[in-house]
């Protein structure tokens, strides 16, 4: 069997692209290929336009309840995800409350995070991680994730017991 040369070269192609982890296959489409890396974000997400929250749940304990949102928007014309809290009861956030992103690229699996994790000073109403950029690849996926801490008395001192958390489901 003769192999000309077209077939030669995209032979090398599709070589040379699986050693350094592009695309495989001559003439597949993009939803063939691997989704981006799950990776924190950087970007502040005050700027994005067309905001709306996909996915949101609460957590409640000792009377405080917030709210977990995972939120969408577009900064520079791109879409972006990041989590939000907010005190579910109006008002202000308390001491400790956080908030933060996990991102994964194989459908949930492992994941990266918490990414962008902040912690309430109790000053806020609303709270937010850095944004992340989005992606068509049904494995690339968000949850925002957020806590109450809850505290026992240890001698004189009062002392964090654990986190009470809450996520939201994948988006």
């Amino acid at each position: 069997m003769r192999i000309n040369k077209g077939k030669r070269l995209a032979a090398a192609g599709v070589v040379v692209a699986a050693l350094s982890g592009g695309a495989v296959a001559a003439g597949s489409s993009q939803a063939d290929a691997a989704p981006p890396a799950a990776r924190c974000g950087t970007v502040n997400p005050v700027s994005a336009t067309r905001t709306s929250t996909v996915r949101s749940t609460y957590v409640t304990t000792g009377g405080h309840r917030i709210r977990i949102e995972l939120r969408q928007g577009y900064i520079g014309g791109r879409q972006y995800g990041w989590a939000r809290i907010t005190n579910a009861s109006g008002g202000r956030l308390t001491p400790g409350d956080r908030v933060w992103l996990d991102v994964t690229n194989n459908g949930a699996r492992t994941w990266t995070g918490p990414c962008g994790t902040r912690v309430a000073r109790g000053e806020e109403s609303v709270l937010y991680t850095a944004a992340v950029r989005t992606s068509s690849s049904s494995q690339y996926q968000l949850s925002a994730v957020g806590g109450i801490p809850r505290y026992r008395q240890s001698g004189r001192f009062v002392v964090q017991r654990d986190l009470l958390a809450g996520r939201t489901s994948w988006w």
